[in-house]
């Protein structure tokens, strides 16, 4: 994550000219108990869970975090590529 943010900062100056990087955030307090489950109630209030994924709106798995890595080809640059003309 930490070179995401150098990228991000440092590397596009049209973004950021001053190439100014900050020390944020403080993610100390992240794994300390939070004692949500003191509130009560449910994940979902008092309605119910959606249901299942219509048909209709199901992701291709190859289009999915884990599938993308599983599927990935390799594209041969324009000048490796088999010639189209005749």
């Amino acid at each position: 994550m930490v070179l995401v943010g150098l990228h991000y900062y440092v590397v596009h100056t049209y973004i950021n000219p001053t190439q100014i990087v900050p020390k944020g955030p403080d993610l100390s307090g992240w794994p300390i108990e939070h004692g949500r489950e003191a509130l009560g109630g449910h994940l979902f209030g008092d309605g119910t869970p959606p249901g299942p994924v219509r048909e209709s709106e199901r992701v291709h798995p190859a289009h999915t975090p884990q599938g993308c890595a599983a599927t990935r080809t390799v594209v041969p640059s324009a000048a490796n590529r088999p010639s189209t003309e005749k």
